[in-house]
């Protein structure tokens, strides 16, 4: 493989990655392909399985038995694709609490929580 970045031979090998991509902070990949540049020592990491990755931290999310963070509520309603106001509306909040929620500033209740 060709880094993109200088053009240089890219080695591959497996290693960890914080996957803060996924909207989450507190989500790390274990033994994960990457691939490093000899030449300028750029990285990149190979995640196989996506579809089936971000399902299965959406039931993790889902079976946590307390309540959810504002990362985790707006990771499932992207996850669902629902836009905050198709969320708000679906559980009977504002589009408002919703946005509250993800950006920590309000706390996601038990019951919205549960509907969630």
């Amino acid at each position: 493989m060709k880094c993109t970045n200088c053009g240089g031979i890219m080695a591959k090998h497996l290693s960890s990655h914080k996957y803060i991509e996924s909207g989450l902070k507190n989500i790390i990949l274990a033994n994960i392909p990457v691939y490093r540049c000899s030449s300028c020592s750029e990285e990149e990491f190979e995640i196989p399985c996506t579809e089936e990755l971000h399902l299965l931290i959406a039931f993790i999310l889902i079976l946590k038995p307390f309540g959810l963070s504002g990362d985790e509520a707006r990771y499932l309603r992207k996850h669902m694709g629902y836009t905050a106001e198709d969320l708000a509306e679906k559980i009977g909040v504002t589009r408002v609490t919703v946005a509250r929620w993800e950006s920590g500033k309000g706390v996601v209740k038990l019951d919205h929580d549960k509907q969630l």
